[in-house]
Formats: C-alpha cells, sequence, structure tokens
C-alpha cells in the first residue's frame, strides 16, 4: 500500500532502523535490505516495522511490529484465515541448511536467521499455534534441513512441548533452549 515504504537512509526510515538497533542488530540497514523490511508511518500499521510474509517471492500479507508504544505490539495484514496459513521468513529459510528453528514472532525468527546462517535458518509462526497451513508449509520446509528445533519465549515450555509433539512426525524434532535470564529469542546477542 501506499503507507509502506522500503527503509533506506531517507529521514523517514531512520527511527526504524534505530529501532533495529536496540533490538541488538548491529548492521540494521543490512538486515532492512536482506530481509525486504519496510516502515509505515501512516494507516493501519501506523509506527509499525513491516515484514513480509512470502511464499516462493510472492507477497501474501505483512506482519507488523509496533516501535512506538502501542496496545497491540503485532498486527498482521491481511487479517482473518489468510495470514493463519503464514509463516514469517519462510523464502529465506528455503536454502536449507542444518538446523530449522521454529520461533514465535518475526522479530525472534530475524535475530536467530542473522545469527545462525547459513548453517542455522529460522522461521516465526506468528504466535504460538500451528495452524493446518503452517504445520505444511513447516514439513515441506523442514525436509531441507537435518533438524528441525522449537525455540519459543522462556516462559513458554509448555507451549514449546505442545509444538514439539505437534511435529513429532518429522522424526527429527528438538526442543532448544535460552540462556539463564533471556526471555526470548530476540534477545539473543549470539548462538553460543
Amino acid at each position: 500500500s501506499e503507507d509502506e515504504f522500503l527503509l533506506d537512509d531517507s529521514y523517514l526510515s531512520k527511527r526504524f532502523l534505530k529501532y533495529l538497533k536496540t533490538r541488538g542488530f548491529s548492521e540494521p540497514q543490512w538486515v532492512a535490505n536482506e530481509y525486504g523490511l519496510r516502515g509505515a508511518l501512516t494507516g493501519a500499521h501506523a509506527h509499525r516495522l513491516l515484514f513480509p510474509l512470502t511464499i516462493e517471492g510472492t507477497l501474501y500479507g505483512w506482519s507488523g511490529r509496533a516501535i512506538a508504544p502501542a496496545t497491540i505490539r503485532y498486527k498482521a495484514y491481511p487479517t482473518g484465515s489468510q495470514v493463519r496459513s503464514l509463516v514469517y521468513n519462510l523464502d529465506q529459510a528455503a536454502s536449507g541448511g542444518e538446523t530449522l528453528v521454529i520461533a514465535e514472532g518475526p522479530v525472534d525468527a530475524l535475530k536467530l536467521d542473522v545469527l545462525g546462517r547459513p548453517r542455522l535458518r529460522a522461521i516465526g509462526i506468528l504466535g504460538v499455534h500451528l495452524t493446518p497451513g503452517r504445520r505444511d508449509l513447516v514439513a515441506r520446509l523442514a525436509e531441507r534441513f537435518e533438524r528441525v528445533c522449537v525455540l519459543l519465549d522462556a516462559d513458554a515450555l509448555s507451549v514449546a512441548l505442545r509444538l514439539k509433539a505437534e511435529l513429532g512426525f518429522l522424526g527429527h524434532v528438538q526442543l532448544g533452549s535460552l540462556p539463564e535470564g533471556t526471555k526470548d529469542p530476540g534477545e539473543l546477542s549470539t548462538l553460543e
């Protein structure tokens, strides 16, 4: 839409790039370019960093993360059933590797993907529920990896165990853990 724009070195982009920097991305412009991130200052996604939801290069929607105080931290577009069948970072992860990490949100998946590539790739399932559409995408993607790891927020152990069980048919699913004192993968600065 006309409300969103590519992140570049313009004045409009500065606050979005600054947000990425505060989330621990040392090269926010490179991250924005590499992952096709956008920003919006007006419209339904005003003051949100937009993460593209693509399948084989076709854009199906966005997940928007508020970068200013907001009642709702994440908003997806489109709303409804279509977005429930999408995952974040599918196309980037499609190159395969050793480990596919399943995270909750786009910032978590982005951080894991940036830190782990090329051996580790990450996707965000946009919440904690694996809808049938998402399960199918994950299953097809998992074929390109030696193992799959579920790594959710520290306070979501029971949900992570449920997701691991739901993906048990893949045969190579592990449960990841965060370092002591880390609440979510988006806080990581290294994958050691």
